[in-house]
């Protein structure tokens, strides 16, 4: 599930209690508007930050192969979180 809301809190909540970037692009063109991480904050029920994961493949060599891992490692902690 990704973080929704009123625009305001999101943002503070992202920069403030996730620590990633997330702001408001003066004069951003439409669907172009924000600049935002593009990590992936896996949070606990309680609220405690359980890791950072990125959420875009670089484009460096071996990049694909090490975003496939980190992706099945997000897959693996949220579904340990879930149980």
């Amino acid at each position: 599930m990704f973080l929704t809301g009123k625009e305001a809190i999101v943002h503070e909540l992202a920069t403030s209690g996730f620590k990633l970037l997330a702001m408001k692009k003066p004069g951003g063109a439409a669907g172009d508007e924000f600049d935002h991480s593009s990590r992936l904050a896996v949070i606990d029920k309680a609220g405690i930050i359980r890791g950072y994961y990125d959420g875009m493949p670089t484009t460096r060599e071996g990049a694909a192969e090490a975003f496939e891992a980190n992706l099945k490692k997000l897959q693996q902690h949220v579904a340990t979180l879930t149980k």
